[in-house]
């Protein structure tokens, strides 16, 4: 089973991929005959506006029947403009 990980948008340590890919190769170990490649796109979903959210794209192509995709976008928000207080809130 080959695994890709394409990150756009976001730098990825090396120890990053690994343990990604690490993951992908546990989670799809009982699979692997029928799995010919999995790749995984990481995207920012906030581009050069920054913040924390962030999105992932998983395609199984198996052998046979094809591509499986799976999506997920995790929000997260930022701890700092989350507990700013609001103006009719301050003393």
């Amino acid at each position: 089973m080959q695994t890709e990980l394409i990150a756009r948008g976001r730098q990825l340590t090396a120890g990053a991929r690994l343990a990604i890919e690490r993951r992908i190769r546990r989670e799809f170990a009982r699979f692997s005959r029928r799995i010919h490649k999995v790749t995984v796109r990481l995207t920012d979903e906030n581009g050069p506006r920054g913040g924390v959210d962030a999105g992932c794209l998983v395609t199984v192509h198996m052998e046979p029947g094809g591509p499986i995709v799976a999506r997920a976008l995790a929000r997260r928000l930022d701890r700092a403009q989350s507990r700013r207080k609001r103006p009719d809130e301050q003393p």
